[in-house]
């Protein structure tokens, strides 16, 4: 090989070894690059999450701060404050209520809380009105640099014999804020057979807070939750499952006083009787009924009376009630004369247009019973007149319970009221009638048959 192509061939072989070392070489770097990449994104990434720990460490810490700030002012002014929200609802509430455990397990988790104050509790002792009370408190939280909203509602409990130019209106709950802390504070009026609620707007998670309820009493009793010591209802699953059927439906004031305003009182002596009796007569039924387990509600006529004027009607001399042929108890009968009412008639069948009615010893207030059947576009209850057995239907529009208070008692009533009165009574039930005809009146009644005579003895029962 001649010398000068040995040369060239040397000077190619160099080049491919440097080319081979320095592709190396830029591929080692790009490695030890990728590596300190790497290292400075871990280590990144570890600052934010670190900066995001102490960020939500110290939220947490303005949570349970603001709560025991708000508890620790209610102490001081004697407020027998309980929570009520997030307690009701939460599936892990009695994993949490765990006094031994540390962290931040229920209320950390939300920025909105609901506390509830029982008014006769709180003003047990005092020398301060409640709406002092109150006062006081809300200026105890501005001091700590809260922000405080208090709202008030129409008193939706109403006496009769006053003047329906004298309501007045309660205090139902206050807003009290602080940076992104929401606190409601709900008052629960003491009706000594029950506890009464205003709505609680704001919290979506459960929308049954937004209307007004009735609750059963319930004991208060001190946990201590996130470390802190709260007070809250002994019974969380009893409550929860009640504020699930709570709703509370006060009687409508502007029917009454248009009603009245129109046709004036009746407050002959007869009339005032009639109502002194067929509230005894109410009232035996609500504890027969309540130690049975039976739901019930006000029905026809007496419901008639609480929708258009708050009252009994003076002239209907009987009550109604409405019980679902499902919860019916076959004791009632026999415990409703341990109370004092004699059963006057039964007729029907349990599964077929059954209806009782008793009445007191002296036979002044009649008490009517009437079964409801569930069917699958509408519910119905049954009549039956007893000189010739026919049956006749009594058509209703589908409806659910709400709870109300009539005449100072707790009753259910059905909480689709106006579609409820105007099954019965048509679109004019604000026109008082004093001639009824049971078979031919109600806009809702159908002929429905007649017994076979053979099973009258069983189903026609007078006494």
């Amino acid at each position: 090989m001649p010398m000068r192509d040995q040369v060239n061939l040397k000077r190619w072989i160099i080049l491919v070894f440097l080319l081979i070392i320095s592709v190396t070489f830029l591929f080692l770097q790009l490695l030890s690059l990728k590596a300190i990449d790497s290292t400075l994104l871990s280590r990144f990434q570890a600052l934010k999450s670190l900066r995001g720990l102490l960020s939500n460490r110290g939220r947490k810490n303005d949570v349970l701060n603001q709560l025991e700030v708000f508890t620790d002012v209610g102490q001081k002014h004697g407020a027998p404050l309980f929570l009520f929200y997030p307690l009701l609802f939460d599936p892990q509430v009695s994993e949490v209520i765990q006094p031994e455990k540390d962290g931040c397990r229920l209320l950390c988790g939300h920025e909105h809380f609901v506390f509830g104050v029982i008014n006769s509790k709180w003003e047990k002792g005092q020398r301060n009105s409640f709406s002092t009370l109150i006062s006081h408190f809300m200026t105890g939280l501005h001091t700590q640099g809260f922000l405080t909203a208090c709202d008030k509602v129409p008193e939706p409990w109403f006496d009769s014999s006053k003047d329906f130019l004298s309501i007045k209106s309660i205090l139902s709950s206050c807003n009290i804020t602080k940076a992104d802390v929401v606190i409601k504070l709900v008052i629960f009026y003491d009706r000594k057979s029950y506890l009464w609620r205003g709505p609680i707007q704001g919290i979506t998670a459960a929308t049954l807070f937004k209307y007004p309820a009735a609750h059963t009493r319930f004991p208060i009793e001190e946990k201590v939750i996130d470390g802190i010591p709260i007070s809250i209802p002994a019974d969380l699953k009893k409550l929860t499952s009640e504020t699930s059927q709570s709703q509370f439906t006060g009687c409508n004031l502007s029917n009454a006083q248009a009603y009245y305003g129109k046709y004036g009182r009746d407050v002959s002596q007869d009339a005032v009787l009639f109502k002194k009796k067929a509230l005894e007569v109410l009232s035996t039924a609500i504890n027969t009924l309540d130690h049975l387990g039976v739901r019930f509600w006000l029905s026809s006529g007496t419901c008639l009376g609480w929708f258009r004027q708050c009252d009994i009607i003076p002239h209907s001399k009987d009550v109604d009630l409405g019980i679902w042929i499902k919860d019916y108890n076959s004791l009632l009968i026999a415990e409703f004369e341990k109370s004092g009412l004699l059963l006057k008639h039964r007729f029907g069948r349990i599964d077929d247009s059954f209806e009782l009615s008793f009445r007191t010893e002296e036979d002044y207030v009649k008490l009517d019973i009437f079964f409801f059947y569930e069917e699958k576009e509408y519910m119905w209850n049954g009549g039956t007149q007893a000189k010739t057995g026919k049956k006749f239907k009594y058509i209703f529009p589908k409806f659910t319970l709400c709870w109300t208070e009539f005449l100072l008692m707790k009753v259910r009533i059905p909480c689709e009221t106006e579609s409820y009165i105007m099954a019965n009574y048509g679109r004019n039930w604000q026109i008082p009638i004093k001639e009824w005809n049971w078979k031919e009146s109600p806009p809702n009644v159908r002929e429905n048959g007649q017994w076979d005579e053979k099973d009258w003895d069983e189903v026609i029962q007078l006494f």
